[in-house]
């Protein structure tokens, strides 16, 4: 095995402008992934890229990021006549679900139909 991508962390962020993956959080990662795999030889000198990226969560009083629910929504509000969706939450792995059901929805209120 030559590279693998580890994620993600759930640490609560107030400026997605200023998401940075730290060295504290490289750390958390590496610590998990020993944990997972004991017998691996992984440190942070094969580290060879982070990114940090923030996840578009629906608004919460938890404490922890991680109880808040990962399904996603559609939200409908409206500007005058015309409504306006607002797509929140979801998961990388189920994008693809999400697109299919907002873009059934979108048809259906233009008497388009889903294909």
């Amino acid at each position: 095995m030559q590279h693998v991508l580890v994620g993600a962390t759930d640490i609560r962020c107030d400026d997605p402008d200023q998401a940075v993956c730290d060295d504290d959080e490289r750390d958390y990662m590496l610590e998990a992934v020993r944990y997972l795999f004991p017998d691996l030889d992984i440190g942070a000198e094969r580290v060879r890229y982070r990114y940090s990226g923030v996840r578009p969560l629906p608004r919460s009083d938890a404490d922890d990021p991680g109880q808040i629910s990962r399904d996603h929504a559609v939200r409908e509000d409206r500007l005058g006549e015309a409504p306006l969706l607002s797509l929140v939450g979801g998961k990388w792995t189920t994008f693809r679900g999400f697109a299919a059901e907002v873009a059934d929805d979108v048809l259906a209120r233009l008497g388009a139909g889903a294909t």
